[in-house]
């Protein structure tokens, strides 16, 4: 019996990419963005942020073979139960030029369709030959990643807008102009997870502005909708600067 349920599994991981590619997308390239996997950036290394911090080396893999054997790998990976990631790997997966799915990966992990994985070994010893054997390219440069777009619906202006809508809430809790930062931690739904809530020059706000800070929690937590990021892992740090101005009711 166990045998019999081995052999369905396997079954399983070998026709998941055939499946994958007829009734969703054709995949017929991919992009592998590769650091050494021993290099120790100052910081941990996202992988939304992967091309902007941190030096690497570029390959572009057109086989068909080599990229059915890459999809398959990464649909038979065992569920990881890790918290932090620190990529040293990026693969994209291109459909008629337009890039459709990424892979994020360290030693050990992988960051993939917004689940984290183990990184087995034959899939990393697979990423190693396919680099060894493969001349790599000059990256795409990296002013084009340096903007680092505000992740809500519209942009920062349209978050500052819906704000703007409840600033009667707002200033009814003080009594004297305040400028704050909103920390908010986002997961990769779009959902606030967490909210700091710290004056401008970082202090922490006094007794004075309590109540404010309470309904600035409250909004954050369960109003704030972001836009879904499944790079996003283990989580993304957004911070919103306001002013609530007690003579009148912008808010800055």
């Amino acid at each position: 019996m166990k045998n019999s349920y081995l052999t369905i599994i396997m079954a399983f991981c070998m026709v998941t990419p055939r499946v994958y590619c007829e009734n969703h997308i054709k995949i017929d390239s991919v992009v592998i963005k590769k650091a050494p996997w021993h290099i120790l950036p100052p910081v941990d290394v996202t992988c939304i942020n992967f091309e902007d911090d941190i030096s690497y080396k570029e390959y572009r893999i057109s086989d068909s073979i080599v990229i059915s054997d890459i999809v398959r790998e990464l649909s038979c990976l065992k569920e990881s139960q890790g918290k932090s990631l620190d990529v040293r790997c990026k693969i994209y997966f291109y459909s008629h030029g337009k890039a459709y799915m990424s892979a994020c990966m360290d030693s050990y992990q992988v960051l993939y369709d917004g689940a984290l994985y183990l990184l087995s070994p034959s899939l990393k010893k697979k990423i190693d030959s396919l680099i060894k054997n493969s001349t790599s390219r000059k990256p795409l440069n990296k002013g084009v990643h340096a903007k680092r777009e505000f992740p809500f619906p519209n942009g920062r202006d349209s978050l500052y807008s819906y704000l703007q809508t409840r600033s009667d809430e707002f200033i009814k809790k003080i009594e004297k102009t305040v400028a704050l930062t909103v920390h908010c931690q986002i997961d990769s739904h779009g959902n606030t997870i967490k909210v700091t809530i710290r004056n401008r020059d970082n202090t922490t706000p006094g007794d004075d502005v309590k109540e404010l800070v309470t309904i600035l929690t409250e909004v954050f937590m369960n109003d704030i909708k972001w836009i879904p990021n499944k790079e996003r892992f283990p989580r993304d740090f957004v911070s919103i600067p306001i002013r609530f101005m007690v003579e009148g009711d912008d808010i800055k």
